[in-house]
């Protein structure tokens, strides 16, 4: 929330958004990769290519949930001004 609510003030409430799936996505792949070589972030259950497109699907949504409520509070807030 706090990337997409610094986009909305710098760019505007569509970069916010995209900027929270963006997030979203990278948690969902990279994130994972680095928590599954550590440890931590292994599954029990078989890693199908449905079971990874839900995922996948499952995190761009909450990110874009999370880019609205970051990029909201960033258009309340206003964009930064010169001086």
């Amino acid at each position: 929330m706090a990337f997409a609510f610094s986009a909305a003030r710098m760019s505007g409430f569509r970069i916010a958004l995209l900027t929270g799936m963006v997030m979203g996505v990278t948690d969902v792949t990279i994130g994972w990769a680095v928590s599954w070589a550590i440890g931590p972030g292994r599954i029990d259950i078989d890693l199908t290519p449905s079971v990874w497109m839900y995922t996948l699907l499952f995190a761009a949504i909450l990110g874009v949930v999370y880019g609205v409520i970051g990029g909201g509070i960033g258009l309340l807030v206003g964009r930064r001004r010169a001086a």
